[in-house]
């Protein structure tokens, strides 16, 4: 597994990243569709947790299995890869019974040979996705970057450092603490993990973009302003952060200032 992941500039297309999907990817196909998304010159690039809440987790390998798609590995995968072993079998430890919710049940529906599958693929994503663009490199990272260098957050992931790679998939202190220290030797990073009840929020050089795309699936009326975000890497950060003043449950999707929104339709 490489722990990180460069890729060249796209000379050919458009590179979007989208927040977390969590099973959500009928709506993620509806997006694509409304931004015109070109799989023979576009990419996508993931920030991770493709997995769990929504009604379509299993399809996760679908799209990591397409040349135009790429994930770093979220705090989802992580505990996917933790539960299972190789044959997809339950590991000790992760009793079913306390998961019987509609965030997991999913998992046990699937065949020990898919599970089996699902937990190659996982174990295949990186930590860290660094992309060469016409605005400097930007960087793909599930939920934190525990340095304030680029570089020196990268050679510790390169070199196996287990307390970094677990930063990088479960914490949330930048956007918790309001911190707005630039990363240096990055021009931007996009993050998923936290849900900003803003919408999609930038801190610096740091842009938080999963605004609850799982949560637009959910008929609950007390839970109705997920949406999903699919950015253009390269968008003006003042286009980036012009989020929807009341967005609500998806069921259609809007191309607005390179930020993609969700909209009901009465």
């Amino acid at each position: 597994m490489a722990k990180v992941i460069r890729l060249p500039k796209n000379t050919k297309g458009r590179d979007f990243v989208v927040g977390d999907i969590h099973g959500c990817f009928s709506l993620l196909e509806k997006a694509l569709e409304k931004i015109n998304f070109d799989p023979s010159k576009d990419r996508l690039l993931s920030v991770g947790d493709l997995i769990n809440r929504g009604p379509e987790s299993h399809r996760a390998t679908e799209f990591l299995r397409k040349s135009w798609f790429y994930a770093v590995r979220g705090n989802h995968e992580e505990y996917f890869i933790g539960k299972f072993s190789k044959t997809g079998n339950l590991k000790r430890g992760y009793p079913k019974q306390t998961e019987a919710g509609r965030n997991y049940q999913w998992q046990y529906q699937q065949s020990k040979k898919a599970r089996a599958r699902l937990r190659r693929a996982f174990k295949e994503l990186p930590f860290a996705i660094e992309v060469e663009t016409d605005i400097g490199p930007v960087g793909i990272v599930h939920a934190e970057v525990s340095a304030d260098r680029w570089q020196s957050f990268i050679s510790k992931l390169n070199d196996g450092c287990e307390q970094t790679a677990r930063r990088a998939m479960n914490e949330r202190g930048r956007l918790n603490r309001n911190v707005s220290k630039e990363i240096k030797g990055i021009s931007r990073v996009f993050f998923g993990h936290s849900y900003p009840r803003q919408g999609v929020t930038a801190l610096s050089n740091c842009v938080y973009i999963d605004t609850g795309a799982h949560i637009s699936q959910n008929r609950r009326p007390s839970l109705d302003r997920g949406y999903m975000s699919v950015i253009e890497i390269t968008a003006p950060m003042a286009m980036i952060t012009q989020n929807p003043k009341s967005p609500t449950r998806v069921n259609t999707v809007t191309l607005q200032d390179g930020l993609l929104k969700g909209r009901k339709i009465a």
